[in-house]
């Protein structure tokens, strides 16, 4: 161990989940690494990076308080300061008290936050600073709520701040003020459609959006215990060579599909992975033992005789439609349904890239589903509003139906009790 850096030497502190400085054990563990590091290093090598790289959807990450802790706390400890921001100019409502903070606070860390803060909700919202200051109060109060590593509000939490946005705007009648474009700026930010809509019918959309956002917090607080699978980042750093000759051909013989994992029940004679970079990649590998193992129906897209022969079904949940079918067999035919209540079935495409390929002992798929948060056209695209997360999964199953001396079998990501796989309710959870 070195007990003593050379005074050449400084360390970044990067990333820590700021926002949740509100927690004090969280703010303890924080301060006792800055302590641990000061010891090491000669005075002023530490380096703050700030991360405000969050979004806007599903609900925006508000943490004023702690970036004024956090900035008066590391005043004459830090060396100097470093801020990520989102390449994306699109959300000035979501992120700016966040800057305002940060940008005031570089001038004068010693000031006080709450003064501040009151001065900001009068000066930019006027007579509705008062409710305004309420609901993000709110936000920021909520930021540990989330499960895992993310900070923020869920989704019951964030229904409540639509409400309370909700009430602020009120507060200000039907006048189209100024005042009251910086509340809707939020609205658009936040609520999917929202940007597209007349003032006068917006009220009611979000109303929609707050009913939508409450049913689907029941719905994964009832399945929190299915099993899950973790997606990989495909934009990452580490996978740059892989993408650079990434082929959908059903070889899987990138690096990344290296990470594959078998189902979960039935037989083990499956590997699957999902990835994720501005579409939705899923990798699938079936053991066979000789090509005359395969019954291949047709292969032609959209032929439901697909389903008599051997495939393999992905059923696919976002968080904004329940849920959709991919169908997928070793000739490379393609049948995409839309399963959901009030759905078109056939009317429906996914308009996926399938790549198949039988090997020795094995065929395999590699699948591009693009996705989509604009719902314009929802008979020709898999509709999102934000991809899966810890907090806001999305749910799945990938089923694979073999034929052996004329019998069927089934291996799947999760074995319904009932052997209902189209019953969304038993899906697995997809999350990062």
């Amino acid at each position: 161990a070195i007990d003593q850096f050379s005074p050449n030497v400084a360390i970044s502190i990067n990333n820590m989940g700021r926002p949740r400085f509100n927690d004090p054990d969280y703010w303890q563990r924080y301060m006792d690494l800055v302590d641990a590091w000061t010891e090491k290093l000669a005075p002023n090598r530490l380096i703050r990076v700030e991360n405000t790289r969050y979004g806007a959807r599903p609900f925006p990450v508000i943490h004023p308080r702690s970036i004024a802790k956090d900035l008066h706390a590391m005043k004459g400890r830090s060396l100097g300061e470093r801020n990520e921001l989102r390449n994306e100019r699109d959300l000035p409502g979501a992120t700016h008290l966040n800057l305002y903070v940060m940008g005031r606070y570089y001038w004068d860390a010693d000031q006080d936050i709450e003064e501040l803060l009151d001065e900001y909700y009068n000066l930019f919202y006027g007579p509705a600073a008062k409710k305004m200051k309420a609901a993000f109060d709110f936000a920021e109060a909520h930021n540990n709520t989330r499960e895992g590593r993310r900070v923020g509000m869920g989704h019951e939490e964030g229904s409540v701040f639509l409400e309370k946005l909700l009430a602020a705007r009120k507060t200000l009648g039907e006048e189209d003020t100024t005042y009251r474009k910086r509340i809707d700026l939020l609205f658009t930010e936040m609520v999917p459609g929202a940007d597209n809509i007349d003032s006068k019918a917006l009220v009611p959309h979000i109303r929609t959006y707050i009913q939508d956002l409450r049913r689907r917090s029941a719905a994964i607080a009832r399945r929190k215990d299915a099993p899950g699978y973790r997606w990989w980042d495909l934009g990452n750093r580490k996978w740059a060579e892989a993408r650079s000759g990434f082929e959908i051909d059903g070889i899987l013989d990138e690096a990344f599909w290296s990470n594959s994992q078998g189902l979960s029940s039935g037989n083990e004679r499956v590997s699957i992975l999902f990835g994720w970079q501005g579409a939705l990649f899923i990798g699938i590998r079936c053991n066979i033992d000789s090509e005359q193992d395969l019954k291949i129906i047709t292969d032609e897209d959209g032929d439901p005789e697909i389903l008599n022969g051997e495939h393999v079904e992905i059923l696919l949940e976002t968080d904004a439609h329940s849920f959709y079918q991919i169908v997928i067999n070793p000739a490379g035919a393609l049948l995409s349904r839309d399963l959901s209540p009030d759905g078109e079935a056939g009317a429906w495409t996914s308009q996926a890239e399938v790549g198949t390929h039988t090997g020795e002992g094995y065929w395999g798929a590699e699948i591009k589903i693009p996705v989509s948060r604009d719902g314009g056209d929802p008979l020709h695209q898999v509709i999102y509003h934000e991809g899966p997360s810890t907090p806001s999964p999305w749910h799945f199953n990938i089923i694979r139906h073999r034929f052996v001396n004329g019998e069927e079998q089934v291996s799947a990501f999760v074995m319904p009790d009932d052997g209902d796989f189209h019953d969304p309710s038993t899906f697995g959870r997809l999350f990062r």
